[in-house]
């Protein structure tokens, strides 16, 4: 091969008489400062070249991309005659990179600019083994129907940031009936014609602060606000495309594939790392690896060969290369739009399509990494090599475990060197960490001596959770507590009992502990087969002991649900090779091993790991017994053998409230599992249909009793006086602030006498059996609540304004602005009906 221009990252200084090709302005007077040679302008027009003596160099083209190649092929020739073979350059174009490689004569280039490899097919053909069968090729091209249109249209959340546009989802959703046709033809045309007008394109890019205190551009993420017809678009191709995915991504990937669990990488990693803390471990070292902007860096022709490869058909390959090469951007700053530009490589954050295809980038460095240990490049970490693996891979976080020796950290970073010519992701060195344990410390200062990560201590945080060696304390949880608020019991019941519907933590964390177990005994996920292989090994989870020094502290915890797990759990018997003998309920006398004990085992003549298959077809003869139980079961055994279906495969079953069932549901096990309390009378005038979330809450409240009226604020503020805030003549109770009060009966007279006509009235108790009673006309049950809670909401927020020494508003206009609120509010659900 050719010699190549070499790329080098930006050195600590300028090296010493070297070309300076920039352009950012700061640079610019840096290098002009320092003497240097040359530097390269495209900031004017048109194109100049810059010397400290002033001479300049010019260049009409119609491309700035060719003006810029262009110019700098002219300072490596200027270069060239001075004798200068060290070039400093700022910039990332793929395309100034093959420019300069073109030279005859190589150079030395520092700065910013990445060479990204040409990637062979054969390479990606032999590292990714999926191929789109006829089947799925049919199912991503099929035609587009209105129907899939409108539920694509109709599944998208309100209230959600629109593009350029200014039309938001709920505008297309409330004109439906106007517009179906237009906008069925819209979307259509760009599946049938293969084309994606500018406009439909276009974005907004919406800065999000990563921290509090963002001073640079990398301190904020860019969020794409998309037109709603592009999303529409963009989304039916997504919908067709994470149906492969199952089938397509590795099991290290948990993101964004349908059927795996976040949790389930973070238990697999917390079982990993259990002994880190101890001297006494063999060498091991795992890296949580940042990679730097992750959907900004992804380069566009490696998406698209990866499609290729894997066989997706043309046209969908097509639809995928428009909605990625062809947007433009307008940048949101402080409110306003500002320039209008396209990009040269990237994901949009914010695009339905992206995470799909990022997560099939980074299935190609899950295969790197794996083929990487398979040839001998880093070794396993301990406790990996029974299921070979290597990392764990949530979207751009990774973990990589390997054994712990610098060698092994080599060859795993060779290999993100090597993924990153290829794809332009790379490692993000300061936001990396290594930790290690039972490495001598001469290796241990070896390794951070040649890899610049800094060096990590447990408990470290991944995926937002902490991974402990032991048993979470009160100061692990200190963080996720300091971010929430003390609440009363009452708001853990269900909204019909009196709460809030926020789940009881305990019941949560108990119901969350039981999809585990389910998972673990149904699941083929890594985490699944990790505590089969180390943990069970291979005997069965209801047999192991809950005492046993192995697992994580999450494990045992799982252990201790078992008897809670038994309640729900049934195995349907078929062939029985996964029914276990003496520990599953398969018998009509219940469990064999709870009815029998130990002892069974030497009776029956079965051993305790034994499955019913192997039972049944052992060719044991019948044994005769002085138990009448134990010839019983033997009869039930003779009996399965008659009817054992043949082929057909155990089933696994989980209680729902209608019986079992071959899936699990959190809702309704929760349900079962709750401290269930008899239901309030008031519920249904307080959480209704169309009303405002904060009038609702503010009502839940005073239902309750529980605002901070001055008869309850003296109980525990000494030295307050419980004078009603805004009459300054009675005690303040929620009784009297609604309506007794005389400027709150004012108030509540101008808007409900309307409504409830003879049935006015100001007593709180009357006013609660009004709003509660189900049997009442409809549009005037929603009338009265809907006043009650407006004018509830305003009382309470004008006498707080007098409590802190505001002014009121006029009590006319106090009126007439509630008046307002609630003429709007029945204006919108008459739409809306």
């Amino acid at each position: 091969m050719p010699e190549k221009t070499q790329i080098a990252g930006r050195p600590p200084s300028p090296p010493p008489n070297t070309v300076l090709c920039n352009t950012d302005a700061a640079w610019k007077k840096e290098t002009l400062d320092a003497g240097l040679a040359w530097i390269f302008d495209t900031s004017s027009s048109p194109t100049t070249m810059i010397a400290p003596k002033g001479c300049r160099f010019q260049s009409r083209v119609s491309s700035a991309l060719m003006a810029e190649g262009l110019a700098i092929r002219e300072a490596l020739s200027h270069a060239r005659q001075l004798g200068i073979t060290k070039i400093w350059l700022r910039s990332d174009s793929l395309s100034l990179v093959k420019a300069i490689n073109s030279i005859s004569k190589p150079m030395k280039l520092y700065g910013v600019l990445s060479d990204i490899d040409e990637i062979e097919e054969d390479e990606l053909q032999d590292l990714l083994d999926f191929r789109c069968s006829e089947e799925d090729c049919r199912m991503l091209e099929k035609e587009v129907s209105e129907e899939e249109i409108r539920k694509v249209l109709f599944a998208m959340p309100n209230n959600k940031s629109p593009g350029p546009d200014g039309y938001p989802a709920e505008f297309f959703k409330s004109t439906w009936s106007v517009l179906a046709k237009d906008f069925t033809i819209a979307v259509q045309s760009v599946f049938n014609f293969g084309f994606l007008p500018k406009g439909v394109n276009s974005t907004i890019l919406a800065l999000i602060p990563k921290k509090l205190d963002s001073l640079e551009m990398k301190d904020y993420r860019p969020i794409a606000c998309c037109n709603v017809l592009y999303k529409v678009v963009s989304k039916i191709v997504a919908n067709r495309l994470k149906k492969l995915l199952p089938r397509i991504i590795t099991e290290s990937q948990s993101a964004f594939v349908k059927g795996r669990l976040l949790m389930e990488n973070v238990l697999l990693a917390s079982e990993l790392v259990k002994d880190y803390h101890k001297d006494t471990v063999s060498s091991r070292c795992v890296m949580k690896i940042d990679i730097s902007k992750a959907f900004d860096s992804v380069q566009w022709m490696f998406v698209l060969k990866c499609l290729s490869t894997l066989g997706f058909p043309k046209d969908t390959i097509h639809w995928i290369e428009l909605f990625i090469m062809s947007p433009s951007f307008s940048v949101q700053v402080n409110g306003d739009l500002a320039g209008y530009f396209q990009s040269s490589r990237g994901l949009r954050q914010g695009c339905s399509l992206s995470p799909y295809l990022f997560v099939l980038c980074m299935d190609v460095l899950s295969r790197k990494i794996d083929r990487a240990v398979a040839e001998g490049k880093f070794k396993f970490h301990p406790g990996c090599q029974k299921l070979m693996i290597t990392h764990l891979c949530f979207d751009d976080d990774l973990m990589v475990f390997v054994e712990g020796s610098k060698q092994s950290v080599q060859g795993a970073l060779s290999v993100f060197d090597e993924f990153e010519k290829w794809s332009g992701l790379s490692i993000s060195v300061e936001k990396s960490t290594i930790y290690m344990a039972g490495i001598p410390e001469v290796e241990k200062r070896s390794i951070l001596k040649n890899f610049k990560f800094a060096v990590g201590e447990l408990p470290v945080r991944y995926l937002g959770l902490p991974l402990l060696t032991q048993v979470m304390k009160k100061q692990d949880y200190a963080p996720l507590l300091e971010k929430l608020r003390v609440a009363w019991i009452d708001i853990c019941c269900t909204k019909n009992e009196g709460g809030l519907g926020i789940r009881n933590l305990r019941e949560v964390n108990r119901v969350y502990g039981l999809k585990l177990i389910w998972r673990m005994l149904v699941g083929e996920s890594l985490w699944c087969k990790w505590i089969r292989a180390n943990l069970l090994k291979w005997r069965s989870f209801w047999e192991v002991n809950v005492h046993m020094q192995s697992g994580s502290w999450m494990w045992h915890k799982m252990l201790k649900l078992r008897s809670v797990a038994k309640s729900f759990y049934e195995i349907v018997v078929g062939n029985g090779s996964c029914t276990s003998f003496w520990f599953d309920n398969w018998s009509e006398k219940g469990v064999l091993f709870d009815l029998l004990g130990a002892r069974g085992a030497i009776d029956m003549g079965v051993g305790k790991n034994a499955t019913v298959e192997e039972v049944l077809l052992s060719g044991r003869r019948r044994r005769k017994h002085r138990l009448e139980i134990l010839n019983d079961i033997e009869q039930e055994i003779n009996n399965l053998k008659i009817k054992l279906p043949q082929g057909e495969k155990d089933v696994k079953l989980w209680k729902r409230d209608s019986g079992y069932k071959k899936d699990f549901s959190t809702m309704e096990t929760w349900n079962m599992l709750r401290v269930k309390h008899p239901p309030c009378t008031w519920s249904a005038g307080v959480w209704f249909s169309q009303t405002t979330p904060k009038y609702a809450f503010m009502t839940w409240l005073s239902v309750r009793d529980r605002m901070s009226t001055m008869d309850r604020v003296v109980k525990w503020s000494r030295g307050s006086d419980d004078v009603c805030v805004l009459c300054k003549t009675s005690s303040e109770s929620r009784n009297h602030l609604f309506f007794a009060c005389d400027r709150s009966a004012k108030v509540w007279e101008f808007i409900a006498k309307g409504i409830l006509g003879n049935s006015y009235t100001t007593d709180w108790s009357e006013l609660m059996l009004i709003i509660s009673d189900k049997n009442r006309e409809k549009k005037f049950l929603f009338c009265i609540r809907y006043a009650f809670q407006a004018v509830l909401y305003a009382l309470w927020r004008e006498r707080n304004k007098l409590k802190h020494g505001e002014k009121m508003i006029p009590l006319e206009i106090l009126k007439r602005e509630i008046e307002k609120g609630i003429r709007n509010r029945i204006s919108l659900v008459r739409k809306r009906e």
